[in-house]
């Protein structure tokens, strides 16, 4: 969908091993940091990157993928409510939200209070594991 753009940001790790030949105007390589990328974005796909909880930080909605081809231990948000993650399986399911995003910025109002929602149960995790808090119960 030539309307869409898309950025893909690869494990700095991995980034130098990928050539890719990029023939589409909307498909880019991202050399930016992950805010720049996550500012002009609605959606952050991930299958086991804590990135996500950046990516959400700076406004996007996280698309859980799971596929047999990546390696997928473990979900970084298997604490929050997953009614409020996108899952997608395949290309097909993809396409399809893809297809649907000029609804997402137009429900953009619906989303943010999803997103709102998401930032909450963050934040409450992230609060159960607050430092001061680990350093007391360690020192029991």
């Amino acid at each position: 969908n030539p309307k869409i753009k898309i950025i893909i940001r690869y494990h700095p790790i991995i980034r130098n091993k990928f050539k890719f030949n990029n023939q589409l105007p909307n498909f880019k390589i991202s050399n930016s940091d992950l805010y720049e990328d996550s500012q002009d974005s609605i959606f952050a796909i991930y299958s086991s990157s804590t990135s996500i909880f950046e990516a959400i930080q700076y406004g996007c909605l996280p698309i859980r993928l799971f596929s047999d081809q990546l390696i997928s231990l473990n979900d970084p948000l298997w604490q929050i409510n997953q009614s409020l993650i996108i899952n997608i399986k395949n290309f097909k399911e993809l396409d399809k939200l893809v297809l649907n995003v000029n609804e997402a910025r137009n429900n953009r109002d619906s989303e943010y209070q999803k997103y709102i929602k998401l930032l909450n149960e963050i934040y409450l995790v992230i609060e159960k594991y607050n430092t001061k808090v680990l350093i007391k119960e360690l020192s029991k």
